[in-house]
This record gives structure tokens, sequence and C-alpha cells, in this order.
């Protein structure tokens, strides 16, 4: 019990700092695209080229998001017999604390006249204005209270093969 409580803690952490700093690195690469402008990996300009539309980014962002909220999901489901989301918790602490910190320390510039910070750093301060954070905290929090009003029970899954009785 308590190493699948250290193991859903320590999954909690994981999913939401690489998944922050994914969301974070895809969302100025997403601006920068739009844009015309060409970022590496320190959030410095490299290059000037045509504007498009960020395709890939924009993917990328939808599939991290996914992935946070199946994590819950995940988390949420199997905790129920066990009487914990320490997972979820873990997840939403983190967000929160990143939401925080540049909430609190940031220097609010504008969004193209500089790179907001240097690497990881300015990954996790773009993470920390996107909706799609906003959202897993949203989630994490409500979802736990929608299946503990349902009686801790999800949805049977409908088999679509088997024919109605009559």
């Amino acid at each position: 019990m308590a190493l699948r409580l250290a193991l859903r803690i320590l999954a909690g952490l994981a999913v939401a700092f690489v998944g922050s700093s994914l969301i974070g690195l895809l969302e100025l690469q997403r601006i920068a695209t739009e844009s015309g402008a060409v970022f590496d990996l320190n959030n410095m300009l490299t290059a000037i080229t045509e504007p498009e539309t960020p395709v890939i980014q924009m993917m990328g962002l939808a599939a991290c998001g996914a992935i946070i909220l199946l994590f819950i999901t995940w988390d949420i489901r199997g905790s129920l017999r066990e009487g914990s989301g320490a997972g979820t918790i873990a997840l939403i602490v983190v967000l929160v604390g990143i939401i925080a910190y540049f909430g609190i320390t940031a220097d609010y510039i504008e969004e193209m006249s500089r790179p907001p910070f240097p690497g990881l750093e300015g990954w996790l301060y773009k993470a920390a204005y996107h909706p799609l954070v906003h959202t897993a905290i949203i989630y994490g929090i409500l979802a736990p209270l929608v299946v503990r009003q349902r009686g801790n029970k999800f949805p049977e899954p409908v088999n679509p093969t088997t024919p109605e009785q009559s």
C-alpha cells in the first residue's frame, strides 16, 4: 500500500513537471512559428522565416493535455480502491506551485519583445499561463468530486457487439 502510494505521488510529480515543461516549450514554438520566428531550446531567436500554421505544435499541445487528463482519470479510478488520489494531489500541487511562482515573481513582459526566460524556466513560465494547465487543475479537483457523488463507481462499459434481448 505504501509503495503504491509513493509510486502514485512520484508519477503525479513527473507528469506535472514533464507535462508543463512540454506545454510551455510547445506554446513558445507555436507562437514563434505563427510569427515567422525560429527559437532554439534556450528561447533565443535564431532565424526569421515565413509565418506558418503551427500544426505540429498544436497537435503536441493536444497530446500533452490528453496525457495529463488521462493520468488524472487513471489515478482517480485506481485510487478508489485505495482511498486516495495521491498522484492527482501531487500533480495539482506542482501545477498550482508553478502558476503561483510565476504569478508572484515574473516580470510581465511583451510576448515577442524578448524571450521571457531562458530554457526550462521560460517553458514553465509559458505553461503557467496556458489554459491546458488550468484545465488540468480544474479537472483534477472536479473529477474526484463527481466520482464520489456517484458512489465511487465509473459507468460500466457497454458492449456494442452483444445483440439486445427483446
